[in-house]
């Protein structure tokens, strides 16, 4: 059995709608959404082969509920409640990812992308854009490589990006996943 992680998905989004999205890529065993307080959600879809799981790869990127997909192969992921009474493992990618708001119309991800780069990797600099116009809705989502190097970030505010100072804090998902207990072995 092989899994992997979709983050970024959409509330409108449900395991049904999961099932079809993947399901073409090979037999699926297992959908898990983790549901969020906030504005998304996450989920993680155990195929019975290893193969169907990189295929699914390919739907990285793909837009869904206005929202374009994150889709990696899952590191550690949570059981499911007839397997396990172990508290689910938040991946790690979602404790380093950040928020930032304040955003120029005008900036990317490329701006944001170098100025963050002091603290650490940053494997992903999301600029969230009107679906209609293009135009930056003055939020981003950048997700460092390590947590530790997301918290530099945060200590190191005020951030002034394109002339503006941006609003750093931790994304919603980001919070939640940090917050969860490991799970038992």
């Amino acid at each position: 059995m092989s899994t992997i992680h979709v983050a970024n998905l959409s509330p409108a989004v449900d395991q049904n709608m999961l099932r079809q999205i993947f399901g073409h890529f090979g037999a699926i065993v297992d959908v898990r959404l983790i549901a969020q307080s906030g504005p998304a959600a996450y989920a993680f879809v155990d195929f019975a082969a290893p193969d169907a799981a990189r295929k699914a790869l390919e739907m990285s990127g793909a837009e869904f509920g206005g929202r374009p997909l994150r889709v990696e192969l899952a590191k550690n992921t949570p059981q499911t409640a007839a397997t396990t009474t172990a508290a689910p493992e938040a991946p790690s990618d979602l404790a380093a990812e950040l928020f930032v708001g304040g955003l120029s119309v005008t900036t990317t991800a490329e701006p944001l992308r170098r100025h963050f780069s002091r603290f650490g990797n940053v494997v992903e600099a999301n600029v969230a854009t009107h679906r209609s116009t293009g135009v930056s809705k003055g939020f981003a989502f950048l997700r460092f490589a390590a947590v530790d190097q997301a918290r530099a970030a945060l200590a190191a505010a005020p951030h002034v990006v394109d002339g503006r100072s941006l609003n750093v804090e931790m994304s919603n998902m980001g919070r939640t996943a940090a917050q969860l207990p490991a799970a038992r072995p």
